[in-house]
């Protein structure tokens, strides 16, 4: 059962995980609350693989205080496994003599799922579970994902005019958006463990593909993938792309070598190697990609359904004879064109952003 303060913690617990939002990956984002006598005795949160969980955090902040008797309001279920860098929350929160914990999702990682619940409950700890349950899932959508498919998390990002183009005829795009609209793009850059560019969008705009504040300082240094055809790529190309940052997928037909150790997927046919590529990846660690162009990488990932979230800037201006943002000729009937859902449409500066996911 929950009571009328139930919400109020657990909407704290979800603003002190995103706090660490781009930074906990492969780890869930996850918030904690220890309430007694309805105040907050103690808070904590979890910010990156190997370290403390949110739990633990909480618990160690209320140390000096009465913890027995209270509540813990967590927005995941807590974890019982002992594979892994930190150990069990579900013995400290035992240890500690918490009698109610309060949490919005199951953790749907197998190690977890229900056990860390039937922990507590065999323990005489009254749980209840599924409050604000589809906003906790909103917020650990990438962690969610990974769990159920083994898969990365992908974002498409496309920057445009209102007819739909993504660069003129002659092949210019900077800029088509506003400086506003191209900060908001670093904060969708930051919950993304790497940005995929096509090799003509490389060589066209020379990305620099990590994430920058707002004084445009760098605050993390995303994996940067690059497909196409690598031979494409000359010796001043090399001496950027010197770090193990970099993840080329070369999918041309002649051989292609890295003088330094960069990490290469070789894949003759593209468009029907990204379910093999996805797969790589996630193997590899990558966990989420944000697809910022150009038109064949976006058109191969919208055909192959392979996408979860698309956020569309929109400029307002016309490009012409400009390549558009996406190119399907095999389309003859709309009712082949599978819809989307549009989850928000905002105003930014001069521009607007309608982001939108698969229904």
């Amino acid at each position: 059962m929950f009571n009328k303060l139930d919400q109020q913690f657990l909407q704290k617990c979800f603003s002190l995980a995103i706090q660490a939002r781009g930074f906990t990956s492969p780890n869930p984002l996850v918030g904690a609350v220890l309430v007694k006598d309805d105040k907050i005795i103690g808070e904590g949160l979890h910010y990156g693989a190997g370290l403390p969980h949110a739990e633990v955090n909480a618990i160690n902040a209320a140390l000096g205080t009465e913890i027995e008797g209270s509540t813990l309001y967590c927005n995941l279920e807590p974890c019982c496994h002992t594979n892994k860098r930190t150990p069990p929350c579900t013995d400290l929160i035992i240890a500690a003599g918490i009698k109610r914990v309060v949490i919005s999702n199951i953790d749907p990682n197998p190690f977890v799922q229900n056990k860390g619940v039937k922990k507590l409950i065999e323990n005489g700890i009254d749980v209840s579970i599924g409050e604000l349950e589809h906003q906790g899932a909103s917020l650990n959508r990438i962690f969610f994902k990974n769990m159920h498919q083994k898969l990365p998390y992908v974002t498409l990002k496309m920057a445009c005019s209102l007819d739909g183009r993504i660069c003129l005829e002659n092949g210019t795009s900077k800029w088509i958006t506003s400086p506003l609209s191209r900060q908001h793009v670093h904060q969708i850059r930051l919950e993304h463990d790497a940005i995929l560019v096509g090799i003509n969008t490389f060589l066209t705009d020379a990305p620099s593909l990590n994430t920058r504040d707002d004084d445009n300082k760098v605050i993390k240094e995303n994996k940067k993938i690059i497909f196409g055809d690598m031979t494409k790529l000359l010796p001043e190309h090399h001496h950027k792309i010197c770090t193990n940052d970099w993840i080329l997928i070369h999918t041309g037909c002649s051989s292609f070598s890295c003088p330094r150790e960069i990490k290469i997927y070789h894949f003759d046919h593209f468009e029907r190697s990204l379910l093999k590529l996805l797969k790589a990846l996630y193997v590899d660690g990558i966990k989420s990609v944000l697809v910022e162009g150009g038109q064949k990488v976006f058109s191969s990932f919208i055909d192959a359904r392979l996408f979860d979230d698309v956020f569309l800037f929109y400029a307002p201006i016309f490009l012409g004879n400009g390549k558009s943002n996406y190119m399907n000729k095999n389309i003859s009937t709309i009712d082949a064109c599978r819809g989307m859902k549009i989850v928000e449409i905002k105003s930014i500066e001069n521009n607007f952003v309608v982001h939108l996911n698969q229904e």
